[in-house]
């Protein structure tokens, strides 16, 4: 396999948190992907080749190295390049002051195994804490039109990197929503006993909750504006997922009879949501156009790297697909901008090389996918 890649001079990347960046990237049976292995550099690195070619698999094995998972589905087989049974996607991971972790997952039809310098990995937030990373793909501006557990993800993805008590809050806050429901189907005898542990449980989580809000509201703003073609000023409105103008133990004791009738707790922190409004126009959901979304992804992506950088010293690693097809060349060049304020390496997919023709970046270094060979 070559190696040999372009490396040109434009973007100056700037951070000011601890430096975090994939120095080796092995991929070998997923998808199309046949034994691949770069070395990518700081700064910009760009796959590129024709549709189909598997370029977005290499972003799909970067993403499983943060989540366990893919971004594009769940089921094993279609993962699996056909006549293999497994796939394997291992790195090597640089961050400042430390030492380099080596992250493997092998995945096979009968299930995925994850080690990190060698040893077992059962949770997944463990895998997420060693690479914190933001993707966009032409899919991201879903997350305006889906059902709020997907918005509700996204930001617990933020909360979860700057709040270090919030993943335990938020794991026994689950425990006690299903004991709680668990109680109602069995006739509701014993719900007030989880009320309590529900409440007490809830409070932790939503107060990490709203100081992330606090500071994505003000870092959205900042984003928001710096884009051209969002003239509607759009902010979030959060929603707690109950009444505002109720304690979420007030809402709990009303709602008791509707729950008993549903069968499961519909008011709590698990049914939170937030929605980008226009106070003028309303919801972008209604209002903005497919470009006015996904320039209002790219923002929202942007303060959540931001706010990683300022609280916890850490800077994500980006990825982003078919970014030439997603914005004019003004606002992409804007996005590149803005994206290396907040980040120490980039990988970008486009079909097209030359729509990456934007002055200025600091170093790019490009790699020709075709057929799932890298050169």
């Amino acid at each position: 396999m070559n190696l040999n890649a372009d490396v040109r001079v434009f973007i100056s990347f700037q951070t000011g948190g601890e430096e975090l960046h994939v120095e080796l990237l092995r991929v070998d049976g997923l998808r199309i992907l046949q034994q691949v292995e770069i070395e990518p550099i700081k700064g910009i690195n760009v796959f590129h080749g024709d549709n189909a070619s598997g370029k977005t698999s290499v972003l799909e094995a970067l993403y499983m190295l943060g989540r366990g998972r893919s971004f594009r589905g769940q089921r094993a087989y279609p993962l699996i390049q056909r006549g293999r049974k497994e796939f394997h996607v291992y790195s090597v991971l640089q961050e400042y002051g430390a030492r380099p972790r080596a992250i493997g997952i092998c995945r096979s039809t009968k299930g995925v195994e994850i080690r990190i310098d060698g040893s077992p990995v059962k949770r997944v937030s463990i895998l997420a804490k060693a690479f914190p990373f933001q993707i966009v793909t032409p899919r991201s501006q879903e997350i305006l039109e889906r059902g709020a557990a997907f918005r509700r993800r996204l930001l617990d993805w933020g909360v979860f990197h700057v709040e270090p008590e919030f993943h335990t809050w938020h794991l026994r806050y689950r425990a006690a929503l299903q004991q709680r429901n668990a109680a109602i189907r069995a006739g509701g005898t014993h719900v007030a006993v989880w009320d309590r542990a529900l409440v007490s449980a809830a409070a932790r989580l939503e107060a990490a909750r709203d100081r992330y809000i606090t500071d994505l509201s003000v870092s959205l703003d900042r984003y928001v504006h710096r884009f051209e073609g969002l003239d509607c000023p759009f902010h979030l409105r959060f929603s707690r997922g109950y009444p505002n103008n109720k304690t979420l133990a007030e809402a709990l004791q009303e709602s008791i009879a509707e729950d008993l009738r549903r069968g499961y707790t519909y008011y709590g922190p698990h049914r939170a949501d937030f929605r980008f409004v226009c106070d003028s126009k309303g919801d972008a959901f209604d209002v903005a156009s497919g470009g006015q979304k996904r320039l209002l992804i790219i923002a929202l992506n942007l303060a959540q790297a931001e706010i990683l950088q300022s609280r916890s010293q850490r800077v994500p690693i980006w990825l982003l697909d078919d970014l030439p097809a997603e914005f004019d060349r003004k606002n992409r060049r804007s996005v590149l901008e803005m994206i290396a304020g907040v980040s120490e390496q980039v990988f970008v997919t486009t079909t097209d090389l030359d729509a990456l023709d934007v002055e200025g970046v600091s170093e790019m270094k490009t790699f020709h996918v075709e057929q799932g060979r890298l050169r």
